[in-house]
């Protein structure tokens, strides 16, 4: 097979019912949770650069708000409580932060990545309750990765909107989320 024929098979099998998904695509949480997803992909790969401790906290912080999203699509409260999360010397064998949030992404993401697809796409029932629980999951090693740093989730959360006031005084706009101040937005972080 050639890969002109390949793609010939890609285009006749792919989900093209596209008014059933943009339907789909009309309600809210699924634009948040595809949001969220994509969020975290991207926080990830920016988590995996960071050179410093300000820009670690920074990535960090994006990806507690992506995950805080999650929540919000899924209608749950984000209310975890960071003190369970947090396991003494020896106890858990990940200890390093970045291997922490890889361990993390890569045990959920792909399943919730499923989980929405299959609803978006294929018309399956969304199954909600296994979200949740992986949501907790990412929650939990993004939480872990900041004791790691040095630091607690509260504190990342914290300078996480200070960054995100800074970007946007009253509210998201496309403008400010295309033309940032990413040399205030650092002073903001390392200030905080």
């Amino acid at each position: 097979m050639n890969t002109a024929q390949f793609m010939d098979g890609v285009l006749r099998t792919r989900s093209a019912e596209y008014d059933v998904i943009g339907e789909r695509f009309r309600e809210p949480w699924v634009v948040n949770l595809t949001h969220s997803l994509l969020g975290i992909v991207d926080e990830f790969g920016e988590l995996r650069c960071a050179v410093d401790a300000v820009s670690s906290h920074e990535e960090l912080g994006d990806l507690l708000w992506f995950i805080a999203l999650g929540f919000c699509a899924l209608d749950i409260p984000f209310n975890l409580d960071p003190r369970r999360y947090v396991d003494g010397p020896g106890n858990h064998p990940v200890t390093d932060a970045w291997k922490c949030v890889q361990f993390s992404v890569s045990e959920n993401l792909p399943e919730l990545a499923a989980n929405l697809k299959a609803y978006i796409f294929y018309g399956r029932e969304f199954n909600r309750q296994q979200a949740i629980t992986q949501f907790q999951h990412l929650c939990w090693g993004v939480y872990r990765a900041c004791y790691l740093v040095g630091s607690e989730p509260a504190v990342i959360m914290r300078k996480n909107q200070e960054k995100l006031r800074a970007r946007y005084p009253e509210r998201f706009t496309e403008e400010a989320a295309n033309n940032r101040d990413l040399d205030k937005e650092r002073d903001v972080l390392e200030h905080s």
